[in-house]
C-alpha cells in the first residue's frame, strides 16, 4: 500500500517507532498475547495512520487497506481487527466515543498501539514538522505557536487522562517524555509567547 501524501510527522519511522513501542510495552505489561494478537498488534502499528483523514479519504483508506491486508497469511477475523483498531485509536475518537467496548482479545493491542503512538507524539518536532507540511504559508513563529497551543490544550494531558488509565506500566517512558514535552514547552513559550 502507498503512502498517501504523509509527510515525515507520520512516516515510516513514526510507524516503525509505534511498532517497537507497542512491543515494549506489550514486553512490560505483565501478560502474555498470542501470535495472533502479536500480529494484528504489530499490523495495527505499522498501518495506523494509512487511513488518517489527514491525508487520505479515510473509507478510501480503509478499502485500499483491507485489500492489502486480506492478501496477507492472516484470518480475516485479524484483517477486521486491525481495520477496527486503526479505526477507532486517534485522539478525537477517543474523546468524542470513549474507546471502543467491543475489543474482546483484541484489547490489549489496541491499548498498546494507542499508547505507543501517543508516546511518540511527544516529540515535539514531530509536531513541528507537520505544521510545517499543514501550513507551508505560516511563518516559522506561528508554526511554532501552533505547536505550543497544541501541547499545551491537548498532548499535556494525554498522560494521565489516556496513558496511565490503560497502560499503567508505560509510566516511567511515558512521564520521561511528557517531562521533556514540558520543558521544551516552556522553553518555547519564552521564545516565541
Amino acid at each position: 500500500m502507498k503512502l498517501q501524501n504523509i509527510d515525515v510527522s507520520h512516516d515510516h519511522f513514526h510507524m516503525a517507532r509505534v511498532a517497537d513501542m507497542a512491543l515494549y510495552l506489550n514486553s512490560i505489561c505483565g501478560k502474555s498475547i498470542s501470535k495472533e494478537e502479536e500480529d494484528v498488534m504489530i499490523l495495527s502499528a505499522f498501518t495506523h495512520d494509512l487511513c488518517d483523514r489527514k491525508y487520505t479519504d479515510v473509507e478510501k483508506g480503509l478499502s485500499e487497506l483491507r485489500t492489502w491486508l486480506t492478501s496477507l497469511p492472516i484470518s480475516s477475523e485479524q484483517v477486521l481487527s486491525v481495520l477496527h483498531i486503526i479505526n477507532t485509536m486517534s485522539y478525537s475518537k477517543v474523546t468524542k466515543y470513549g474507546y471502543p467496548q467491543d475489543l474482546g482479545k483484541w484489547t490489549t493491542a489496541y491499548h498498546h498501539v494507542r499508547v505507543a503512538d501517543l508516546i511518540d507524539a511527544y516529540d515535539i518536532h514531530r509536531c513541528y514538522a507537520y505544521q510545517e507540511h499543514a501550513h507551508p504559508e505560516m511563518a516559522e513563529e506561528e508554526k511554532w505557536k501552533a505547536v505550543i497551543e497544541l501541547f499545551e490544550r491537548r498532548m499535556l494531558t494525554q498522560l494521565d487522562a489516556y496513558i496511565l488509565p490503560v497502560c499503567p506500566y508505560a509510566e516511567p517512558i511515558a512521564r520521561s517524555r511528557h517531562d521533556q514535552a514540558v520543558k521544551a514547552i516552556e522553553y518555547l513559550k519564552g521564545v516565541y509567547l
